[in-house]
């Protein structure tokens, strides 16, 4: 997906996977290219994306494959425990599933030594350092919580989300890897004008 090419942290890690000679490209809808040989990752995880208004995910719709998480975390020295704590925030993450006093929170968790981290301005490698060494993690629910699979075994996780995200996926990742997982359900509110 052309779209994917926009994100340093998944090209970082794609790169790490096929090596600094192999070309990625990415395919925009309806594109067509000819290639010889062909590097396909098989959807042995998945979340659906994109669903229909009032459409609800069943936890059987998601699926973390144990080889992916496995193999990711070959990628980089995992360390046994870790005692840094994190909030994740998601700030620069644009309006959609933004927490709204998001900055009271933070101000909540900073004197908890918290430390407050925007993982998408972190590179793929700086990514694997920070959650690498982190004991606690508290974050909203949303695609930053992938990085549980670098946090180290027995890591505490509070997962702050909407009442309507009803997916195992996070489950999946922390009970592989011999994580505490939490959720902190909440009712959405409409973005104030």
């Amino acid at each position: 997906d052309k779209a994917t090419l926009a994100v340093p942290q998944l090209l970082e890690a794609l790169r790490r996977a096929v090596g600094p000679s192999v070309p990625i490209i990415g395919l925009a809808p309806g594109e067509r290219v000819a290639v010889r040989q062909l590097l396909s990752f098989s959807p042995g995880s998945w979340l659906p994306q994109d669903l229909l208004p009032q459409t609800r995910l069943r936890l059987e719709d998601t699926m973390v494959s144990r080889f992916a998480v496995d193999w990711c975390r070959s990628l980089v020295q995992t360390p046994r425990s870790g005692t840094r704590r994190c909030y994740l925030t998601r700030r620069g993450g644009g309006q959609r599933r933004q927490l709204l006093n998001e900055h009271e929170l933070e101000d909540v968790v900073r004197p908890l030594g918290y430390d407050v981290v925007a993982p998408e301005g972190l590179s793929f490698k700086a990514q694997v350092a920070t959650f690498g060494g982190v004991a606690r993690l508290c974050a909203p629910v949303g695609a930053s919580l992938a990085n549980l699979m670098f946090c180290p075994e027995g890591t505490q996780v509070l997962a702050l989300m909407n009442h309507r995200w009803e997916t195992s996926l996070f489950s999946q990742i922390t009970d592989r890897l011999g994580q505490e997982l939490s959720f902190l359900v909440g009712t959405p509110s409409e973005v104030p004008d």
